[in-house]
């Protein structure tokens, strides 16, 4: 029976993916700093391919442990926080990852589908959708670690008989997330983001988790072969139809109701004020040592055009469960709306 790792398996995709890959037959083996909650349910009903084991990316013999016979690893963990210091993106994501193959290419592992970001690509293509060859101008902390990430791994890759495929997920949304487009949709559920954001026309992709974990699985069945730079083994995961923020905004009021005590107003105002704010939080979390708001990356990230063409992996027969976030926004939001919100509260 073939045997799979998912690191990070007590987050958002992590936990997704855990879920996917025990309904297809294979041996899972969930790894992360703590155990996840969710660990007790498959205990309970006995779905005796899943078992956890803890680890650090940080700590070369937890992962030779929990890499040993394992055949193939889904590498989701990462710290992904605006708001983190740059010295820890880089500990964790960067030198987590060449551990991580490092130990994986030690111990005769196969396979590798490691996670990058649609983010890396930065804003100079402003609506263009962007391929997975054009040049990568990450800009932030946490979106240049996970581009140096990606590096990494592509220096390990068709050693020792590691073969290493790269996703790069657009704006990941979803039952249970509760970070960039779910952060955006709670702050408008709490009646805080209450107008639209900046004057122009800004495009941005998305993707469900569902088709990240999905896409996932179904490149992990593909050899990626010989690459010369780390574009040949990347895939963009986004899906078809990139979104203009504004009408984004427009169907989350729609599909969100009451909304605080001011709602939503039909009213665009300068990004320049929505990014200022957002510096303000910045500071007051850094006095207060508290989480903020919403940071400035995450507002960089919603005013500029992050388009993502997918026909890569399309080309490949992948065809996408949610082709249109606008059409699988109702059903999220009626999944945050069944659970009280709470997800969002711990």
């Amino acid at each position: 029976m073939a045997k799979c790792l998912v690191t990070g398996g007590a987050g958002f995709i992590g936990s997704h993916m855990v879920k996917h890959l025990s309904t297809t037959g294979m041996e899972v083996l969930v790894t992360d700093v703590r155990r996840p909650d969710y660990m007790d349910r498959y205990d309970k009903e006995k779905v005796w391919r899943v078992s956890f084991k803890k680890s650090d990316l940080n700590d070369k013999k937890s992962l030779e442990e929990v890499v040993k016979g394992v055949d193939t690893i889904f590498h989701v963990a990462a710290i992904f926080n605006f708001f983190a210091s740059k010295e820890l993106l880089y500990k964790v994501n960067v030198e987590g990852t060449d551990n991580l193959c490092e130990v994986a290419r030690n111990n005769g592992v196969k396979k590798i589908v490691n996670w990058s970001s649609g983010a890396i690509y930065g804003d100079v293509y402003g609506n263009i959708p962007v391929r997975e060859h054009f040049q990568p101008y990450p800009k932030g902390n946490y979106c240049i670690s996970k581009w140096e990430a990606e590096q990494k791994a592509f220096e390990h890759h068709g050693k020792d008989g590691l073969d290493i495929t790269t996703i790069r997920p657009a704006a990941v949304y979803g039952p249970g997330s509760v970070y960039g487009d779910a952060q955006a949709l709670h702050l408008m559920k709490q009646g805080i983001l209450c107008v639209k954001p900046g004057f122009g026309c800004s495009v941005s992709s998305h993707v469900h988790v569902e088709d990240v974990i999905r896409s996932a699985y179904f490149l992990s069945k593909l050899k990626s072969g010989s690459a010369t730079q780390p574009s040949d083994i990347a895939y963009n995961i986004a899906d078809d139809f990139p979104t203009e923020n504004h009408k984004l905004l427009d169907k989350a009021a729609e599909v969100i109701k009451d909304k605080g005590l001011l709602g939503f107003f039909d009213i665009k105002v300068p990004g320049i004020a929505i990014k200022m704010m957002a510096h303000m939080s910045e500071g007051f979390a850094r006095a207060t040592k508290t989480k903020p708001l919403f940071e400035v990356e995450g507002v960089s990230l919603l005013l500029d055009g992050h388009a993502m063409d997918n026909q890569k992996i399309k080309d490949l027969g992948y065809q996408f469960y949610y082709p249109n976030l606008l059409n699988a926004l109702e059903e999220v939001v009626k999944w945050y709306d069944n659970n009280n919100w709470e997800v969002f509260k711990r």
